[in-house]
């Protein structure tokens, strides 16, 4: 008589399990410096690393730990849509996006319009 043992392993491919919030309004504080931090969390197994990315933007500009993405910047610049990818190599990769809007005041409004002859123009402070 002979035994076997035969192992079965199950590879499940990511799935998001926390997205980021999908929309985020900021207001910045007295100091005008902003600080946000968004969570992306996934499973699947091999568990799936999770990468964060933005168009147009360097990834210098924001802290990745993993699941965790920190924004430090004063800038109107991380405003916009971030991408949270989770892959583990199995199946398609996993996404979600959060969207980080800036509340901003208006320093000073003019238009131009061709009826009254108006100069329009804005400029957003934080």
């Amino acid at each position: 008589m002979h035994t076997y043992i035969v192992c079965v392993y199950f590879l499940v491919p990511p799935l998001i399990t926390v997205a980021p919030t999908h929309e985020t309004q900021l207001s910045p504080g007295p100091s005008s410096v902003l600080t946000y931090t968004l969570t992306c969390n996934a499973s699947g197994d091999p568990h799936p690393d999770i990468t964060w990315r933005k168009a147009g933007y360097p990834a210098s500009k924001f802290n990745a730990s993993g699941h965790l993405l920190h924004l430090y910047n004063e800038q109107r610049e991380v405003a916009g849509s971030y991408i949270c990818t989770a892959s583990n190599g199995y199946g398609d990769n996993a996404t979600a996006i959060g969207i980080v809007n800036i509340k901003c005041k208006y320093s000073k409004l003019s238009w131009f319009n061709e009826e009254d002859m108006c100069i329009v123009s804005s400029i957003c402070q934080l």
